[in-house]
Order: C-alpha cells, then structure tokens, then sequence
C-alpha cells in the first residue's frame, strides 16, 4: 500500500461504512477545512462519530472485601491472551527496501557523560507472580499513598509505599462484576491513576467484544468502583487509554491492516459521577500495509498543570517507510499523530485530523520479516520473543509545562540495518516531541535516541519499554533485556535515564534491576506492554513495572527509583562512561 499525502488522504479516503451502533452524521472528507490548518498540514479525515449508550454502571463492592484471588499452582489451566494478527494485503509484488545502520548509535554510544544521573533506588522487589494467564501484559500505576499493578487472568494488587502487598490481595478483577460478559473478564488489563480527578482507572476485555472499564468511586484503590460495560463492534484487541480532561480516550486493534484504526472517547465527566456515560467511536484512520497488528496509542496525562483548554485528544503510531512503502525513501520515517476533537453534547460535530507527519530518523522494524511475531533472540533456546514493534508502546506519555507541552514515548527498532535474513539486534528508539502555543501549535520533534546499552553489543537486545517524563523533564526509560553472547542473559529487566541537562539524544547506561535465570520456552509472547509511571506524591519517583522469567514461568518486578536533586532543580555530577557502579543505590 502506498503511503498516502495529507493531501492524497483527502482525496482518496473513502467514506467507511459503519456496521453498528447509533450513526450520527458521519460526513467523511465533507467538510469545509480551515486554510490556516491546511496550510500547517492538518486534514480533517471525518466528522461525526458513532455513538453507543448511555450506559448505566454497577457500582462494585470495594475491592478490600473481595475473596482473595486462587494462587496458581502448577496443573491448574493456563490461559494464552491472542495477539489478533489480520491478514496483510498488497504484500505479492512487495520489495523491502534497502536499510542502513541507525544513526543514532553513535550519538548515544560517543555521549560524554559528565552529569549522568545518579539514581537512587527506593524499592526493587518481585510483584504479581505467574497466575495462569499467558503473556502477563503486566501494568501499574502510581497514586500518592499506593501503587496497583495487573497481570493477565486478570489479577489486581494494591501496595502501600513501602511496597506491601495490602492484606486480601491479589482479587480477581472480574469477580467485582455482578454478571454478564465482565464477570468472564478474558485479559489485556490496564491500570491508569488520572491525576487530575485523583481516582484510578482499571480495564480488561471480554471475547463478547467488551471493554469493561472500572473507575474508583473515591482516591482510595481499594474502594469501591463504577463499573461500565461497553460494547465495540468487534473484538476490540490490545486496547489502550488515556487521561485527557473531556475523555478517556482509548484504542484497539480490531481490524490490522484489514480495516481503518479506532479512536474511541469515554464519557469522563459522567464516569467519575457515576452516572450514565456514553462512547464515541471513530473508525477512519487509514492502516499501514506491512503489519498485520496495529493500533494506534493515546497519549496519557502526567503532572498537576492540565493540557490546554480545548485541546483534543492525541493518537500516535510510527511509520517505518521501508515497510509500508512499494518505493520506500530510505531515512523517510515518521511519527504519525492523530486528534480527536468530541463533542458530548452534539457528537455529529466530533471530528478526527491527521496532523502533519513528523519525520524522525530512520528506523528498521525488519525483524524475520515485518509480520512475524517471534523475533527476538534469548539464549539456550530457539524460541524468540516478541517485541510488539507496530506499535507506540505503553505510555504515550503528555506532560504541560509553563513554556511547552512535551510528548514522550518508545518502539521497538532493530539496531541491524539488514531488511533481509533473520538477525535481529532489538533496541529502544525513544523520542520526546514539544509544542508551543497550545492547539493552534505545531508538535515539533525535540529529540531522539535508541538505547541500544552501554557497549551497543552485537548479541545483546533491549525490547517492551515503557517511558516516563518526572516534574524536572527528566526521562527514565525500562525494557526487558537478553544477550545470546558469551555472558548470555536471560529474559531480564533493567532501565536507562537522563537528565533534562544531558546531551540531547542521549541515555545514561545500563542498570539491571532483575535478572532472569532460564530462557522462556513454553511461547514466544512477551509483554505485551510493561509500563513506567510517576508518583504524583513528588513527581519525582518513577515507578516501573515489567516481567522476567525467575524460572519456569514469567515473573513481574516493580521498581522504583529517582534522579539525584529532582526536588530541587540541582543535578549530581555522575561518573564516566562505562562506570555503573555508581550509577544507581538501593536504600537497604
């Protein structure tokens, strides 16, 4: 499929037909543009959304009276969440283009290092244990007085800020439904704190097309929640959120490259009431040729300054050109950003643009090929891991400062430049974009990097990151990391982070929090997300949580550590480079 100008999308882009729900004016491509819009880029794809309810929620029992959740043990049933793959069209005639070594390798591995962070590390200690469900999609996030984290089957536990599990838990998030699709809650959790209301936001998916979305009654965790039940036209895979103020904004996987890619809007204001909320659903984003999974990613709000007034909810994926292209422009890759303006009262007048793309250096997502989930290398096994790499990864995360709005987030990259053969040297390809003036701005990239660790070794891979901006706009980023050398590592977790002084582009090194001590072998699904927060107790603290295999079966870690002089503004001095000994300290 070739990729299409904002210009061709507004010629081109055909009205898509929408199969369920109340249709409200859907007046694709119709409508008149603003030229100053134009001018920047922008193109309206379609005004007037589909709507479903309003729905009445189920106020739950607080989670600290629920039965305590079955600890697995082994004989019990394992349950595999899918990873929907569609078929990929327009694929016969198709010739990858030719890579090249990513340039950014340099930049980080030349970086010198005279004010690298010094971390220092509050907690490090395991999480939710394996629970029967395959991959563990593992998330959390961070409140002022608890973190709560989730893995698939769908386990829910609550922490205070030492790190103790609360008494009762882990629960099975399921079990607070009171019948129906969300009492057979089926995986793919998410757990957001929404800063601004100071409430939690949980969610995981049924196989009857349901997002069932729990928002706390009150700040306390442990409460009792106002259960939502919403129905997608169709299964509604891998879905993600985000805090914005006029919604909760999410998306799915529901047709790959099949079909267009889905913006949702979650009635906010009425969810937090606990009164009946409607959804708003857009289906018109073109997909890519190349991937048979993809999703686009909402960003998610971090700090206590609120967005802009009016500003519309952002979507965002990456474009790799040498996959979605027939005649790909080697070093023409993009980050692609989408809004999605809703209008409650009206939603014939909600509207999705295409934001002008924004061209990043080249990155290659060849890995096996540009479909194949199982690609990244682990050692003492041929069983290869997946790396989710058509997506944005958890977080895509937004933060408002007095002079600009900052964007930060991660995908998966493969360090080798071949887009033939099978050698796959899995890294980090970070970013952090900026804007000015508020909506009427333009987001402009600021920087970008791939992590690729401190010798950028050859056998080593770093994939499943997540990535977090604190108060200071320092950025932490956590991954999963494995080494096929001769000092093989197996599937383990680590993070990397730099400060707002550092070179632009650059990381500081490595630093192992876990370490796994066998290869899983039993499936090649990893992740398939891992997520990185901050604690709005200080915003400071980050908080990240990942998997590792601590032996036969998956495991989970949940760290957290910050940056030398954050609360004040002053940054350490740090050590050269190479020296990691330093680099961070654990509080006994």
């Amino acid at each position: 499929m070739k990729r299409l100008t904002m210009r061709e999308l507004k010629t081109n882009l055909r009205t898509q037909e929408l199969a369920v729900g109340v249709l409200v004016g859907l007046l694709v491509l119709a409508v008149a543009f603003p030229a100053s819009a134009e001018d920047e880029g922008q193109q309206i794809l379609a005004q007037g959304a589909e709507v479903y309810g309003p729905y009445t929620p189920y106020l739950t029992p607080a989670l600290r009276d629920m039965p305590q959740a079955m600890e697995w043990r082994p004989g019990d049933p394992i349950k595999e969440i899918p990873r929907r793959f569609y078929p990929v069209p327009g694929r016969d005639d198709f010739v990858p283009g030719e890579g090249q070594r990513d340039p950014l390798l340099d930049l980080q591995n030349n970086a010198l290092r005279s004010h690298a962070p010094v971390v220092t590390v509050d907690l490090n200690m395991d999480g939710l244990p394996f629970g029967g469900g395959t991959p563990p999609d593992t998330v959390g996030d961070v409140g002022p007085d608890h973190y709560v984290q989730s893995v698939n089957a769908s386990r829910i536990a609550v922490y205070d800020k030492t790190g103790t599990m609360l008494p009762g838990f882990p629960i099975a998030l399921d079990s607070l439904a009171p019948g129906g699709s969300c009492a057979s809650g089926a995986g793919d959790p998410i757990v957001l704190y929404d800063w601004l209301a100071d409430r939690w936001f949980l969610q995981e998916f049924t196989f009857s097309n349901d997002m069932c979305i729990y928002v706390s009654q009150t700040s306390d965790p442990t409460g009792a929640y106002y259960l939502y039940q919403f129905t997608a036209p169709s299964f509604p895979d891998y879905p993600h959120f985000g805090v914005w103020p006029d919604a909760y904004y999410g998306t799915s996987n529901e047709d790959g490259s099949g079909g267009p890619q889905t913006t949702y809007a979650f009635e906010r204001t009425n969810m937090l009431a606990g009164t009946a909320a409607a959804m708003q659903r857009l289906a018109v984003v073109p997909p890519v040729s190349g991937y048979g999974f993809q999703a686009l990613t909402p960003a998610d709000h971090d700090g206590d300054a609120v967005p802009p007034a009016g500003a519309p909810g952002i979507f965002m994926r990456q474009y790799d050109d040498e996959a979605h292209d027939v005649s790909p422009v080697p070093a023409d890759d993009y980050l692609e950003m989408y809004e999605m303006t809703v209008d409650w009262a009206t939603p014939a007048n909600t509207i999705v643009t295409a934001l002008a793309p924004i061209t990043i250096t080249d990155f290659n997502s060849w890995m096996i090929n540009y479909s194949t989930f199982y690609s990244v290398p682990q050692p003492g096994t041929g069983q290869r891991l997946d790396p989710i790499r058509e997506v944005v990864l958890q977080r895509l995360a937004y933060r408002n400062f007095d002079s600009h709005e900052a964007l930060v987030g991660n995908f998966a990259t493969n360090r080798d430049p071949a887009t033939s053969g099978s050698n796959v040297e899995a890294g980090n390809r970070w970013f952090e974009l900026r804007r000015t003036g508020g909506p009427a701005g333009s987001w402009i990239l600021h920087q970008e990097g791939t992590f690729g660790g401190d010798t950028n070794s050859s056998t080593a891979n770093f994939f499943m990151g997540s990535v977090a901006m604190d108060g200071q706009g320092n950025i932490a980023l956590g991954y999963s990391k494995t080494d096929v050398g001769g000092s093989p590592i197996y599937p383990s977790i680590g993070f990397t982070g730099r400060l707002t002084t550092d070179a632009l582009g650059t990381m500081g090194p490595e630093n192992l929090t876990v370490a796994g001590v066998q290869a899983q072998t039993s499936s090649g699904r990893w992740g398939d997300y891992a997520a990185m927060s901050i604690d709005p107790a200080d915003d400071c603290t980050f908080w990240f949580t990942n998997e590792y295999m601590p032996g036969s079966s998956w495991g989970t870690r949940i760290t957290s550590f910050s940056f030398a002089g954050c609360s004040t503004g002053i940054f350490e001095d740090g050590f050269e480079s190479g020296d990691i000994s330093n680099w961070s300290s654990s509080k006994p």
